[in-house]
């Protein structure tokens, strides 16, 4: 299973999906594509191999949800099985901005509806908080704290974060910052004690500029190499090996955005047992791990 992001609309989907593919032995590669490329990949060894020392705060930003209006309500067009198209969502009535892609990707509106996704905190995190993840030496594991703003639209058709502030601690001593783009550069930001290295799509930059050229020597943390995602999950369905972008560490970094969304919505401190994968002594915060599926749909 090649699966593009996000895993799911909650943290259940995500574990049950986790336990189907190690009960059937399925190879899965998630579509975190940054973990098979050069830069992403070194800036984590540099951070895990305490090349800007001891790592204290990693800040992670991606481009925030949109805010529109209401559309009018219209019928359904021939030929669409809307009730398909809503699937396990609550049921809404048809007005094709829900539906269609207004211009370019970033205008498909259902990314931005809390009934068919979290939103760029989720759908568009993933990206840089799994990398946050990995070169944290935590891909497998989660943080200890989460707590966070967030500002939601009050009206119109779109209703995700547009605006958010979380921090999340971890038991290594690291803290996350993760916020829209408005508030830091989109990217991930490795900050240490005797330096930094940043990382996104566009590039990589470092103080001192010597990390640049560092290599990582021989007995020091490799990362796994991967220079073609795609390839690398055939090749793997062929081997049978574990791809870049397995699902333990995909559902672990789908946890870490599935906390941020609850913690905004919350707006108070929240204490996650990454072992047993809840919230400590808050029971609304758990019932929010869960998401009711419109019949007859279900897990």
């Amino acid at each position: 299973m090649y699966l593009e992001k996000p895993i799911g609309m909650s943290v259940e989907q995500a574990q049950v999906l986790r336990k189907a593919i190690k009960r059937y032995g399925r190879v899965f590669q998630f579509g975190t594509q940054q973990r098979s490329d050069r830069n992403f990949r070194f800036a984590c060894e540099l951070a895990l191999n305490g090349r800007i020392g001891k790592l204290h705060t990693i800040k992670v930003a991606v481009p925030p949800s949109i805010k529109t209006g209401n559309f009018p309500v219209v019928p359904v067009p021939a030929g669409l099985d809307y009730e398909m198209w809503l699937g396990p969502a609550p049921w809404a009535p048809y007005m094709k901005e829900r539906v269609v892609t207004l211009g370019s990707d970033w205008e498909k509106l259902w990314w931005h509806i809390s009934d068919y996704s979290l939103g760029w905190i989720s759908a568009w995190g993933i990206h840089h908080i799994d990398i946050a993840q990995w070169g944290n030496g935590t891909e497998l594991t989660g943080p200890v704290e989460a707590e966070g703003t967030g500002v939601f639209p009050d009206e119109g058709l779109c209703d995700c974060a547009t605006s958010w502030n979380v921090k999340m601690k971890y038991a290594n001593g690291v803290t996350i910052d993760f916020t829209d783009n408005n508030q830091n550069p989109q990217g991930v930001r490795f900050e240490g004690a005797d330096g930094w290295v940043f990382v996104n799509r566009e590039g990589i930059d470092a103080h001192p500029k010597s990390l640049l050229t560092e290599e990582i020597g021989p007995d020091q943390i490799h990362l796994p190499v991967s220079n073609h995602h795609q390839q690398n999950f055939l090749d793997c369905v062929k081997s049978r090996g574990n791809p870049v972008s397995p699902i333990e560490s995909a559902v672990c970094s789908e946890i870490v955005c599935q906390l941020a969304d609850i913690a905004t919505r919350t707006k108070r401190k929240l204490t996650w047992d990454a072992e047993k994968e809840k919230f400590t002594n808050d029971e609304q915060a758990n019932m929010m791990l869960k998401r009711a599926m419109r019949a007859p749909w279900h897990l």
